[in-house]
């Protein structure tokens, strides 16, 4: 049971972190695009 909730509270740490790194690339891509636009 230990393993079990240690293994599932590793999970959504590992998903927070996919999701913050994935809002950090969609904000990079647009920063990216509106410097592209601008030249």
């Amino acid at each position: 049971m230990i393993t079990v909730s240690v293994s599932e509270t590793h999970l959504c740490v590992l998903n927070r972190a996919r999701n913050i790194s994935g809002r950090n690339q969609a904000k990079f891509v647009l920063q990216f695009a509106k410097h592209a636009f601008n030249r």
